[in-house]
């Protein structure tokens, strides 16, 4: 059927109108819900023929704002439900708006595709799409001001929260990484202040995240070594991991790929710590240890970063130390040969915490010191404790080398910096959980040396001990049964917390063993 003359005068009419409208819908502010939720639009076109015919043909439209669809129920992998910043992962992209019929006017022909009746609706719904599209173009590109990519808000949260106290990740200077959930997992746990508890994370939950990450990279092996200073992983787990680091540790030696030293010297501080704490086998080689000194060269000289690393790669030196006298069938030569490099190591030991700024030291245990301060001073009594601690216990080639015997001197010693461990610990010990081994090893201690010599003083550190029983980090059979050795210890007996300080007790042992130590050393 062809189209009359009239109704081609309409439609160039209805297409100039079409025209006008959409250049005034850019007029329109988008943002302005006032003008976009509900928009009444009538159309009026006016045409003169022969006739003198007054035209006029009317429609009222609504235009919705166009709304990103997001189902709240929707399905999440299950571990996501411990991540509580829901600004670090992505949200769920918006549904594809419905294309609209473009029409095309076509000069010179006679037969238009469409009739008037279905061309019109199609005007009105191509003016709406356009306006629902200005204006979402112009909210995600707000929207993008307000939230940025979620790798990069994953490395500023890093920058800010982590890499001051712990900065494992290597490559920071790039402006992303190839951040998989593991990674935003470990970064979302390790930046908040308290993550063990608030955070509902289990044993199970971390080895089955482990045990889900297929590919181990730089930038998840940095993330995962944050992760044991703060949440419990267990040794399993850790096994698991160092193993991972090893392989991909050969893979970049085979393809001369140059390996951060932050990453190498995170993954040993955490191995030392570990292999202290909890008696596990070290997993890393000693001849990587350069890192550490790598790193300081990196790292301001009195900040925490490179203090909390210090006190690592002494813990870790002591560790690597005993473990090999322990392999050795010839106790006597072992020590004889490293008689002088044992005693400088003590002496540097000692004489450490004179090196700290004044804002990570800890003056009194009834001053309320920061959370860094604290977690050093916690790391570095608890190596003192385990060195001069496994002198006396057992009381061999080690003891002899170093002049180290079981005397009431150097048991108010051990039990003053002990009791200074279970006063100030607990403090930090829901952003810390490797302040909980420390305190644990700490009392597994005096309880050995109790046996090897009576101390009353033993039963007062133990009696601030006993106090934190029903913290849930201590509710384990293993843990229990520590506690009931502890209780039948204090049975009957009357304790007074006395005020003497740990530190007053450091100071003094410090300045007269220092003096013995720098004798020794001359000869």
């Amino acid at each position: 059927m062809r189209v009359t003359s009239s109704a081609r005068i309409r439609h160039k009419t209805l297409w100039t109108t079409w025209q006008d409208l959409k250049r005034k819908s850019k007029q329109i502010n988008p943002l302005d819900k006032s003008n976009t939720k509900n928009i009444s639009v009538r159309i009026e076109s006016e045409t003169n023929n022969d006739t003198t015919l007054n035209i006029k043909a009317s429609r009222e439209i609504s235009a919705p704002i166009h709304q990103n669809r997001i189902d709240p129920q929707g399905s999440k992998p299950e571990s996501l439900k411990y991540i509580l910043r829901g600004d670090v992962l992505p949200s769920p992209p918006s549904p594809e708006r419905e294309s609209c019929l473009e029409y095309e006017q076509k000069e010179g022909d006679d037969e238009p595709s469409l009739s008037l009746f279905d061309m019109v609706p199609n005007l009105f719904k191509q003016w709406n799409v356009f306006n629902n599209s200005q204006s979402t173009k112009r909210t995600v590109s707000e929207a993008f001001l307000i939230q940025k990519p979620v790798e990069e808000n994953l490395l500023k949260l890093y920058r800010t929260k982590i890499e001051p106290e712990t900065p494992f990740l290597p490559n920071t200077d790039k402006h992303t990484h190839e951040f998989d959930f593991f990674c935003k997992w470990c970064i979302d746990i390790c930046s908040t202040d308290s993550p063990q508890t608030t955070i509902n994370i289990s044993a199970n939950t971390v080895e089955g995240m482990i045990n889900n990450e297929i590919k181990w990279t730089a930038e998840s092996l940095g993330c995962f070594f944050i992760l044991p200073l703060h949440i419990f992983v267990s040794n399993n787990a850790m096994v698991k991991v160092y193993e991972n680091l090893n392989s991909w540790m050969k893979i970049s030696q085979r393809n001369q790929n140059k390996m951060d030293p932050k990453l190498i010297a995170g993954a040993m501080l955490v191995d030392g710590i570990n292999a202290l704490t909890r008696g596990m086998h070290l997993q890393t080689n000693r001849t990587y240890s350069n890192a550490f000194q790598m790193c300081s060269q990196i790292l301001g000289e009195f900040s925490f970063s490179n203090q909390l690393l210090t006190v690592g790669k002494m813990i870790y030196d002591f560790v690597s130390m005993m473990a090999e006298s322990d392999l050795c069938t010839d106790q006597k030569q072992f020590w004889a040969l490293r008689k002088k490099k044992i005693l400088s190591f003590e002496y540097d030991m000692l004489i450490w915490p004179v090196k700290l700024s004044t804002e990570l030291s800890v003056i009194t245990d009834n001053i309320q010191a920061s959370s860094e301060a604290l977690l050093l001073h916690i790391l570095h009594n608890t190596l003192l404790i385990a060195y001069y601690g496994d002198a006396v216990l057992k009381n061999g080639e080690f003891a002899k080398s170093i002049s180290v015997y079981a005397i009431p001197g150097l048991y108010l010693f051990i039990s003053g910096m002990a009791k200074s461990n279970f006063i100030t610990g607990p403090r930090i010990a829901k952003r810390w959980r490797v302040v909980t081994d420390c305190l644990i090893l700490s009392a597994r201690y005096l309880l050995a040396l109790d046996q090897k010599m009576k101390f009353d003083n033993f039963k007062e550190a133990l009696h601030y001990f006993a106090k934190g029983r029903n913290l849930p980090e201590y509710q384990t059979p293993e843990l229990k049964d520590l506690f009931k050795q502890i209780d039948q210890l204090l049975l009957g007996v009357d304790i007074e917390e006395s005020i003497q300080d740990g530190s007053t007790i450091y100071w003094v042992f410090r300045d007269t063993r220092s003096m013995s130590l720098e004798l020794y050393i001359s000869e």
